[in-house]
């Protein structure tokens, strides 16, 4: 798992494009992360068709995927089992959005207001005493609006009325 979440990284950080984007250009750039994201995920599951296995990578005599490259792939262990694709998929798929990857096309993916540690400090300061409960709802706080913004809380307070 920690190498499929470096191989994530490194897929959003090989495809960045700082600089000022036309809307076509940011669309395009996109979808090759996105496509570099669902390649890092199929190449950690071990499948049996191989050509599934590698849709995703990028052609040509510079790919980093030894499949493209050469035709040919050694067996290795380290690979998922096939069954955490389906696990797995409807993640990377949330985490492939494209909203999330256009916050991160400038290169510029943290953000100190928008990182969780920012998230959760600001609603429970260190320099003040606080109990466990305390930073655990901020942390839930902090969780629920990293995820989807400022609109969760209005669908949590609607959900608790």
């Amino acid at each position: 798992m920690d190498k499929l979440q470096t191989y994530y990284g490194n897929a959003i950080r090989a495809n960045v494009k700082p600089g000022k984007l036309s809307a076509e250009e940011q669309k395009s750039q996109i979808a090759v992360m996105q496509k570099a994201i669902m390649a890092v995920l199929y190449n950690t599951c071990e499948l049996s068709d191989e050509t599934e296995r590698h849709k995703y990578c990028p052609e040509g005599a510079d790919s980093w995927c030894s499949y493209k490259r050469q035709g040919t792939l050694k067996r290795k262990d380290h690979h998922l089992d096939a069954v955490f694709l389906d696990f797995l998929l409807p993640e990377i798929t949330r985490l492939s959005d494209y909203s999330l990857l256009l916050r991160c096309l400038s290169g510029y993916s943290q953000n100190a207001n928008e990182s969780l540690n920012g998230l959760v400090w600001n609603r429970a300061p260190k320099h003040r005493s606080k109990g466990p409960k305390v930073v655990e709802m901020a942390v839930m706080s902090a969780i629920t609006h990293f995820n989807s913004c400022a609109s969760s809380r209005h669908d949590v307070m609607r959900a608790a009325s």
